[in-house]
């Protein structure tokens, strides 16, 4: 009872220690994704990009029927194509804001990825963790086109999506989750298809998790 009654006062403590942690890890994760939400909506009326034109133009081809590399030929892989030819079914928004809004969704995506790293633990390391991604993001959506249909931006978010549900995770010693391991395996297959040039970093990375 007495080890008990002593053991009270020092979980008071941690959790209080770990309130004072997480209020302003809270509060700056919620500044950052005000001001991305902000950044992000600029972003969709931004002016256009040469190459997310070009990606644009050739998923209307495709959505028409065409062939890709065949009826329209380019040098990018062909997920940013794959991508612009779903944007185009979504009628609510004109191009280039429907692409973008594909983009968003995908910086969702790698938003949760590094939320739920296994590789990051406790409540106010994962929130340090968002707002730094969220924060880094936000400042560079625009003026290095991370919010435009490109390969670029593509590539990189599953990169972050691989690395934060796999690679980060062995670095560290915490073994991955079964989801964890699919999504960070389809996102590190796909970057070949988004940017060729990109392929030995991925397969660079998923080595260095394995060894």
């Amino acid at each position: 009872m007495s080890d008990r009654a002593a053991m009270l006062p020092a979980h008071r403590s941690l959790s209080s220690h770990d309130a004072g942690r997480i209020v302003p890890a809270a509060t700056l994760a919620v500044l950052a994704a005000l001001l991305f939400c902000r950044r992000a909506w600029h972003a969709l009326w931004f002016a256009n990009f040469i190459d997310e034109t070009e990606h644009i133009v050739g998923g209307r081809v495709l959505l028409a029927g065409g062939i890709l590399y065949r009826d329209f030929v380019d040098q990018h892989g062909p997920l940013p194509y794959v991508l612009a030819e779903i944007s185009g079914l979504v009628p609510a928004l004109p191009q280039p804001a429907a692409a973008r809004g594909l983009m968003l969704l995908l910086m969702l995506a790698a938003i949760v990825a590094v939320a739920a790293s296994p590789g990051v633990r406790g409540t106010w390391e994962r929130l340090c963790a968002v707002a730094l991604f969220v924060g880094l993001g936000t400042s560079l959506w625009i003026v290095h086109v991370l919010g435009m249909l490109t390969y670029q931006p593509i590539a990189g978010m599953l990169l972050v999506i691989g690395c934060a549900q796999f690679t980060f995770c062995t670095w560290c010693g915490a073994p991955p989750r079964r989801a964890g391991l699919v999504a960070a395996g389809a996102a590190f297959a796909l970057v070949p298809f988004a940017a060729y040039s990109y392929a030995p970093a991925a397969l660079l990375l998923v080595a260095s998790g394995i060894v």
